[in-house]
């Protein structure tokens, strides 16, 4: 099952790795497989087996609760069952989609720091 969360309130990278490790804290031995989080769309994808949900152990709601606990709105955009061979391909466009978001996010932080790269705290050699 893969389910599809708008986060709001998420602004930087700090942001999307608390809400993902809550995730995983929460949710990793209730049957998440998977936590995907893209910073740039506010978006969450949460895929868990199928089990978690039939035996009522984990809620979309629950989810949400966990996530408006540490300070981000939450809401339940979609539920999808996923065949084997479709979470291969998501697998794989998720993973596309979170190193775009992840380079923009590096743009912008050196940006906002005046051309300063954040990762060296070297300045700019440009004028």
């Amino acid at each position: 099952m893969e389910f599809l969360f708008q986060v709001g309130g998420m602004t930087c990278v700090a942001c999307s790795n608390t809400v993902e490790r809550l995730m995983k804290t929460s949710f990793g031995d209730k049957g998440m497989v998977e936590v995907n989080i893209v910073l740039l769309t506010h978006k969450m994808t949460a895929r868990f087996k199928a089990s978690a949900f039939t035996s009522k152990e984990v809620t979309p709601d629950d989810i949400c609760e966990e996530v408006e606990m540490v300070g981000f709105d939450c809401s339940l955009l979609s539920i999808q069952e996923l065949s084997a061979d479709s979470l291969k391909k998501k697998s794989r466009h998720v993973a596309r989609e979170r190193l775009d978001s992840e380079a923009s996010e590096r743009s912008l932080n050196s940006v906002k720091l005046g051309g300063r790269d954040d990762t060296d705290g070297n300045e700019d050699a440009s004028p």
